[in-house]
């Protein structure tokens, strides 16, 4: 019976020893980019070796790849769980930028520096972009703003990635002591709305 508790404290050691690695790796890009944070960097910044980092992510590549999917999973996650429950486009709206707030350093960095990342990690944002573009057309259509649109659907989501992008940007013009999504949220979705929305003769 003791041989499931020590394989169990094994298996509960590493999975904590990942998510050091994977929580240093996003710091670590973070504060130098993802170009310039070497995975000793990652290393250091997490107390481990070197090989080390390497037990659990196989490749460079595969570390990026975990801290992308980290930052905008959950964001997708939140406006998926919203948009059954949310009963405006403006609620589904907020979820999103709550969700990228939660990363919104590396958020930053991974706009940024997105054209020259791994190629797959390329790949992999456009994915759980498709589905979040699905979920935001969504809410345009629960809202009935969907026929109301004076842009094409496809590019209703682009402008609203587009805007979220612009401001992080400049986030030292937006909010240079603190969080653009958390205190300019409002106006992102006020102004998203303005520009895709038909306005009545």
């Amino acid at each position: 019976m003791a041989m499931p508790h020590v394989t169990m404290t094994r298996t509960q050691q590493r999975a904590d020893t990942r998510q050091k690695v994977l929580d240093a790796a996003r710091r670590v890009f973070e504060t130098r980019g993802f170009a310039g944070g070497r995975t000793q960097d990652v290393a250091e910044a997490a107390g481990v070796s070197h090989g080390s980092v390497f037990v659990h992510f196989r490749t460079r590549e595969a570390l990026i790849a975990a801290v992308v999917d980290s930052a905008i999973l959950d964001a997708e996650a939140v406006t998926r769980r919203l948009l059954k429950t949310a009963g405006a486009i403006e609620d589904v709206l907020q979820g999103h930028l709550q969700g990228l707030a939660q990363h919104e350093d590396i958020y930053a960095r991974i706009v940024a520096e997105r054209s020259s990342l791994p190629k797959a990690v390329q790949a992999r944002i456009t994915e759980i972009n498709s589905a979040l573009s699905t979920h935001i057309l969504d809410a345009l259509e629960d809202s009935g703003l969907k026929t109301g649109l004076k842009v094409a659907p496809y590019f209703a989501f682009n402008t609203w990635l587009a805007l979220i992008q612009y401001y992080l940007l400049n986030g030292d013009l937006f909010a240079p002591a603190g969080s653009v999504l958390a205190s300019r949220g409002d106006e992102i979705i006020a102004n998203y709305l303005s520009m895709i929305r038909r306005t009545e003769p």
